[in-house]
């Protein structure tokens, strides 16, 4: 469809009913989690500091308390390193979700 408004001219696309609701369904399949890939399962290659990334896989509860405050001492050193900020967040995520299991598995 073209209408003109004065000198200007502007198209109008108009989609038939069915198509809208097709689209609408295929946008709906399309379940991206950015933040968990693979439901939160982290790699190494997540971290922007690899031997981080590995020390941080491999520790129990208490040492990645330890990880987070040394994490947390460099960004307030650092003035805020959003790298740093961003491998304290994943560590404190997986601090988070191995206490949760320990005390699902408490119970």
């Amino acid at each position: 469809m073209k209408q003109k408004h004065g000198t200007a001219e502007k198209e109008y696309f108009a989609v038939h009913p069915e198509e809208k609701e097709q689209e609408k369904n295929e946008d709906d399949k399309l379940n991206i989690d950015v933040w968990q890939p693979s439901r939160g399962e982290l790699t190494v290659r997540d971290f922007y500091d690899c031997e981080l990334g590995k020390e941080v896989l491999k520790a129990d509860i208490p040492k990645l308390e330890k990880i987070i405050a040394e994490i947390l001492e460099q960004v307030r050193n650092a003035g805020g390193d959003m790298q740093l900020v961003a491998d304290y967040n994943k560590t404190l995520g997986l601090l988070q979700k191995k206490k949760a299991i320990e005390n699902f598995d408490n119970k």
